[in-house]
């Protein structure tokens, strides 16, 4: 059984890591979507209301290298990306 982080119309969050900066959330999602029925990586932009709720900005994600490296390494550890996925990069 797959553990849902959260469900919307459009997808379930299956897997989700995050940086904080700020009222800034930053995320690398495994998702599924529900429409394509299949799965795929959502690299993610949230902002914190004034109630704390996080919600989801529909723009590009823009970051600074370290926060996407950390990220990246979270996501690893998280299992959305495999590390030999990473090392294919260099060869």
């Amino acid at each position: 059984m797959v553990n849902i982080v959260k469900s919307t119309e459009y997808c379930d969050i299956l897997k989700q890591v995050k940086v904080q900066d700020g009222e800034n959330v930053y995320a690398i999602e495994e998702i599924y979507v529900k429409g394509l029925k299949r799965i795929e990586v959502r690299f993610a932009w949230y902002k914190i209301n004034e109630n704390g709720v996080l919600r989801y900005i529909k723009n590009a994600l823009d970051l600074e290298k370290e926060s996407l490296f950390e990220l990246l390494k979270m996501s690893i550890d998280e299992g959305i990306f495999a590390k030999e996925q990473f090392q294919a990069l260099s060869k």
